[in-house]
């Protein structure tokens, strides 16, 4: 029998699932597993938030509900995710292993957890069980890092310090949480702020506190901690409304009187959503295809617009994102004379905390960095020895030191061969295999026809569509995805 247990925030409702169809939501009129209508806590729940049905001996998790005069899903307002990807509307979700875990939005502040599994022990125990720290029943002060050995709660991320942070009881269920002077900080969000705050002072917890420490992100709730997302957990962007323009300075002209120039647009992106797999840019050169990857990274100031990584948002400063994302520049920046595990080295000293010591370092080029880019046993040749595809792949690498979970490629294959070029989409289609976000900047039609989904971005940065390869050349009448680059300037001849 399958077990379904609702988790928001530590407080849980569990249901045993027996029936051939289940509807969850908060209308008792429809739905048989129900959260309490007029409770806030769950008022990210939909009236008809999703519908459950029997295959074999486990369920099929549709989002929404199914209508029968059209024959057709209706999603939910808040949506249903797998691993940062939203279940399709169409296929649903099979519930294969006991384990899995949904959630009902994304947001930290009141997303809902479904886990599902086949016993109370392993919706405990489970593989995809998250930390679950109850404060009262601990010393008056718990210490959270990066290893076991040094403090109380492990948060196995390289980019947490090695005592990270700290909680201290400061009188009866009340606590308080300081920042160690770690080297990138601990954020906080509470309901006056819902925004992410840099900790600089300690903190008073308060109920809804959601606290983000690397990548690990918790939130607070009656002494309790109840951990959200982890490093190990997919990644998600979604963008809307992003308008970015070049700045345009006064010059001598404008002291006798000249106008300044209308500011160039750069940026207009209504809206993007970027789950796991590849998403590849396209267009013509210089329509801003590395500027619009840009702007969601954070490396390109915004006008206006707004960019959530996992549903937090990123604020103009790619040092707030960076436990999530990998960033691989066009140009291949690797000292030659170094052999592959020495750059390596260098690169994990400036990414990594100071305090990481070089057994950890070595640990994380050898199981996570060279396995990830085929790449194992060749640590000690030189990077002057090495093809144009390989450098590439060590740079990627490097992008993989901290377990990205986002990889994002400006151009990657611009200077290579066919086959070459066949070699590096290899590497990108096992990483986006393996759950991860890639987004790559190219003009290769190889790279484009084999991505999960296109993004076109005519000039002026001008974001067209983003859809499936066969949906983008099906709007512009073409068989093969070149054909629209001859589209397009067709298009630009007849305006100019």
């Amino acid at each position: 029998m399958l077990k379904l247990r609702l988790n928001y925030q530590g407080q849980t409702i569990g249901f045993d699932l027996t029936e051939p169809e289940h509807r969850i939501g908060r209308d008792a009129q429809w739905a048989d597993i129900t959260v309490p209508e007029n409770d806030p806590l769950w008022a990210s729940v939909s009236g008809h938030q999703a519908t459950l049905r029997q295959e074999g001996d486990t369920y099929r998790i549709f989002d929404g509900e199914f209508d029968e005069q059209t024959q057709t899903w209706s999603g939910s307002t808040n949506g249903l995710f797998i691993d940062r990807k939203r279940v399709s509307l169409t296929e649903g979700y099979h519930l294969v292993h006991g384990g899995d875990r949904l959630t009902i939005g994304q947001n930290p502040l009141n997303c809902i957890t479904l886990a599902f599994a086949t016993s109370d022990t392993q919706l405990q125990k489970g593989k995809n069980a998250r930390l679950h720290i109850d404060l009262s029943q601990r010393p008056d002060q718990v210490t959270l890092g990066r290893e076991a050995g040094d403090c109380d709660v492990a948060l196995n991320s390289p980019l947490v310090s090695r005592v990270h942070a700290t909680i201290e009881r400061v009188g009866v269920d009340t606590y308080q949480l300081t920042d160690n002077n770690s080297t990138n900080g601990t954020l906080i969000s509470d309901a006056q702020h819902k925004q992410p705050q840099l900790l600089r002072a300690s903190h008073r917890l308060k109920n809804g506190d959601v606290i983000q420490i690397g990548s690990t992100v918790l939130t607070y709730r009656d002494a309790i901690l109840e951990e959200l997302f982890n490093d190990q957990d997919s990644l998600r962007i979604d963008a809307r409304n992003i308008l970015c323009f070049a700045t345009t300075q006064p010059g001598l002209a404008q002291w006798f009187g000249a106008k300044l120039k209308p500011e160039k647009q750069l940026v207009k992106c209504p809206k993007i959503e970027i789950e796991p797999g590849i998403t590849a840019f396209i267009g013509p050169s210089g329509a801003g295809k590395s500027t619009s990857m840009k702007s969601l990274l954070g490396l390109l100031p915004r006008k206006q617009g707004v960019v959530r990584i996992n549903d937090r948002p990123v604020h103009g400063r790619y040092n707030l994102a960076q436990a999530s994302i990998g960033y691989v520049p066009q140009a291949d920046i690797l000292e030659e004379s170094l052999t592959i595990e020495q750059s390596l080295t260098y690169t994990a000293r400036l990414r990594l905390p100071p305090d990481t010591k070089p057994q950890e370092i070595r640990d994380r080029i050898q199981t996570i960095a060279l396995p990830s880019v085929d790449l194992k046993g060749r640590e000690q040749d030189f990077i002057r020895q090495l093809s144009g595809g390989e450098k590439k792949r060590v740079s990627i690498a490097a992008a993989l030191l901290t377990n990205s979970q986002g990889i994002f490629l400006d151009e990657p294959t611009s200077a290579l061969d066919p086959g070459l070029e066949k070699e590096i989409f290899k590497v990108l289609r096992q990483l986006a295999d393996q759950g991860k976000t890639v987004v790559v900047v190219t003009h290769s039609p190889f790279i484009a026809e084999r991505s999960d989904q296109v993004a076109l971005i005519t000039w002026g940065g001008n974001l067209d569509i983003v859809a499936t390869p066969e949906e983008v050349k099906a709007k512009y009448g073409v068989t093969e995805i070149e054909e629209i680059y001859t589209e397009l300037h067709q298009q630009r001849k007849i305006v100019a």
